[in-house]
């Protein structure tokens, strides 16, 4: 197949929806459910913006909701890892199946994308738009930076030449049979940002992802709390894998606050041209004056020894 289109992104998020209520303690109630089955057949954004509105209820700026959907999501891929695929398969059609009424009949099911959160307007022809997540990192600052702690409007700026960590909002899990390609988007890349970062989502990860930027740019590009800055497209791999580990859990896997150990090596300004060009115009204005005092003080040692001579 390739890249995934609108409609499949639909149809493995709602693979993800069901899984994750198919949890006791979510408690979701019928006419959810028929919801969730008609966004699944029919793909239609109409409807899928409908369940999330209705289900989500703002939860993109609701901490709580979030907080326990993703631990949903961790616990649910936790069953994925280091086990067989043909295994994780297998759970996957029970849960699916053992959901409601119409869930039993459908043979066809792919390996879930999970999200923690999703704004249907970020759901574009054949990739998905991520936002600005909380905690932000430039060079200039000696920690990561909090935006919320700034109101829901929240900006961090990116200055000409400096370094950033940035993370998604979305906490979201690649399924094992996709790999995710990752970028910035076209508008914040005119004003000068580059990711220096990977292009690519391993398959099986799942957490937040992690973006190192740098501007290159002649002027400070700033970014706001829950603005869309990233996008995601996921690619088929082909043939599907059938063996081995459905998640090898890596190292930065469930990540959810920028690890220390990126910060190594990039605390301190950058050197940049509009770095430079600012130290040399403050030495063009003190050598001058610099200048100036010498010659005044040559000037009057001169006189004092033609005058005592």
């Amino acid at each position: 197949m390739g890249i995934l289109p609108k409609s499949e992104l639909i149809r493995r998020i709602m693979v993800g929806e069901v899984l994750i209520n198919s949890n006791a303690d979510t408690k979701i109630d019928a006419e959810t459910k028929k919801l969730i089955l008609k966004c699944f057949l029919s793909q239609s954004t109409t409807k899928v913006e409908k369940y999330f509105k209705t289900y989500f209820d703002d939860m993109s700026l609701d901490d709580t909701k979030r907080n326990k959907r993703k631990n949903l999501i961790k616990t649910y891929v936790e069953n994925f890892v280091e086990v067989k695929i043909s295994q994780s398969e297998k759970k996957i059609k029970n849960d699916f199946r053992s959901f409601g009424e119409g869930f039993d009949k459908i043979n066809e099911i792919s390996p879930p994308i999970f999200i923690d959160s999703l704004n249907t307007g970020n759901l574009k022809a054949a990739n998905l738009d991520l936002t600005l997540g909380n905690e932000v990192y430039v060079t200039t600052d000696k920690v990561p930076q909090k935006l919320n702690t700034m109101g829901k409007d929240g900006v961090v700026s990116i200055e000409p030449g400096e370094f950033g960590i940035l993370m998604t909002h979305e906490y979201l899990f690649v399924p094992w049979d996709l790999m995710g390609y990752i970028s910035i988007r076209l508008t914040h890349k005119q004003k000068g940002l580059v990711n220096i970062s990977g292009f690519h989502v391993d398959p099986g990860y799942y957490g937040r992802l992690l973006f190192a930027i740098f501007n290159a740019g002649p002027n400070n590009v700033p970014l706001r709390y829950n603005e869309a800055v990233f996008m995601i497209m996921f690619n088929e791999l082909l043939p599907p894998p059938k063996e081995g580990l459905a998640v090898k859990k890596g190292s930065w896997y469930g990540m959810e606050n920028i690890p220390v150990e990126t910060l190594s090596g990039l605390t301190g300004k950058s050197l940049s041209v509009r770095n430079l060009d600012e130290r040399l115009k403050k030495l063009e204005m003190i050598y001058p004056a610099l200048g100036a005092g010498i010659a005044s003080i040559v000037i009057a040692v001169i006189t004092w020894i033609l005058t005592h001579w």
